[in-house]
């Protein structure tokens, strides 16, 4: 899949890798759907809560099996993120 994949592509490559998955409003970082918290989105859902002009966040926390996120928003916060935290899948 090119990075230019379609969003519904990307929303089934993020959960059949074990992300779970919630429809943001573009431009923004707000999810549409009221309740999104407690929301698990299939592969099978996806076209009923994801559409083709969304974006995707990936939840974190206890729902998504403890999964956080770590901004590095510079080169020396990732250089020294090596020797802290652990290796991921992500780059």
């Amino acid at each position: 899949m090119s990075v230019a994949g379609s969003t519904h592509q990307w929303a089934r490559r993020y959960i059949q890798s074990g992300y779970p998955v919630v429809a943001v409003r573009p431009n923004t970082k707000r999810p549409y759907t009221k309740g999104w918290e407690r929301l698990l989105i299939t592969v099978e859902l996806i076209p009923k809560y994801i559409q083709p002009d969304d974006n995707i966040g990936i939840m974190t926390g206890e729902q998504a099996g403890g999964l956080i996120d770590v901004d590095l928003d510079c080169e020396t916060a990732s250089l020294l993120a090596r020797h802290f935290l652990p290796a991921t899948r992500m780059l």
